[in-house]
Order: C-alpha cells, then sequence, then structure tokens
C-alpha cells in the first residue's frame, strides 16, 4: 500500500513578500534527500481568512510503511512553517492505490 502525501507552500506573505522556493527549504538536496520523486503542479490560487493567496502545491508518493520518510516530509513541512511564520501548515496524507506498471 502506498500514501500520497499533498503539500501546500505559500508564494508569498500575507504582505506580498515572496518565499523561497521549496527547494530553498534547507536547499534542494534537503527535501530530494528524503523523497525518491515528487510533481508540482504549479500555481494554484486560494482563498483564506478572506485573503486571495497563491500556492505551489507537492505531491509525493511514498510506500505507507516507509515510516521515515514520512517522518522527515513531516519535520520537512514543520520547518517550512517555522521558515515562512505561519501560525500552521497543512499534512496531508492518503492512502491510495498505486502500482507500477
Amino acid at each position: 500500500m502506498h500514501s500520497r502525501s499533498l503539500c501546500c507552500f505559500h508564494f508569498t506573505t500575507i504582505w506580498g513578500n515572496p518565499f523561497p522556493k521549496v527547494s530553498g527549504i534547507g536547499g534542494a538536496r534537503n527535501f530530494t534527500g528524503i523523497v525518491p520523486a515528487y510533481t508540482e503542479t504549479g500555481p494554484v490560487v486560494g482563498w483564506w481568512q478572506g485573503q486571495t493567496d497563491r500556492n505551489r502545491m507537492v505531491y509525493v508518493i511514498l510506500k505507507s510503511d516507509d515510516t521515515e520518510r514520512i517522518h522527515r516530509l513531516r519535520e520537512f513541512v514543520a520547518e517550512a512553517r517555522y521558515r515562512f511564520r505561519q501560525a500552521l501548515m497543512y499534512f496531508e496524507m492518503h492512502p491510495i492505490q498505486y502500482e507500477e506498471l
């Protein structure tokens, strides 16, 4: 069984200042050292507490029993929350049926 994680990273602060790219958090090797591959779907627009925001959506698929990588990815998102000075960030994991064909 596999799990898919969805990570949402903001482009700008609520004041309009740009955030670093996902790879800028601890360096690109930090993120790609955690996950074997990821897909970034590009910019998405959202709305939260009366403000429009632009985000980067990143999808990661990991084996459900790969608890070490899941833990490291969760820590990465927590570090992003701290560096982006966000009150909170969400870390989603969903079980999926995934086959390598």
